[in-house]
């Protein structure tokens, strides 16, 4: 059995597994995703003020729908073609 490569974090309270380093990498890329909806949400609000957790909220809402409306969908790698 292979032991698991272990990085550390910035702050260097605790070590991560590879597995939690790709974890935490996507979960910044969808934070991302979240803050530029949000802020287009905001821009066609007319970039009026004091709606940002709406906006974060509805933004979060579209991007997660997005991601499990991704996740539903068969993947097209290419795989093995079967023989007819």
């Amino acid at each position: 059995m292979a032991k698991a490569t272990k990085k550390k974090r910035d702050n260097g309270d605790f070590p991560l597994s590879d597995q939690s380093a790709v974890t935490a990498a996507s979960d910044e890329r969808i934070r991302a995703r979240i803050a530029q909806q949000a802020y287009q949400l905001y821009e066609r609000r007319g970039c009026i003020p004091g709606h940002d957790a709406e906006d974060w909220l509805e933004a979060e809402g579209l991007i997660m729908a997005d991601l499990r409306a991704q996740a539903k969908k068969p993947s097209k790698s290419p795989g093995r073609r079967k023989n007819q």
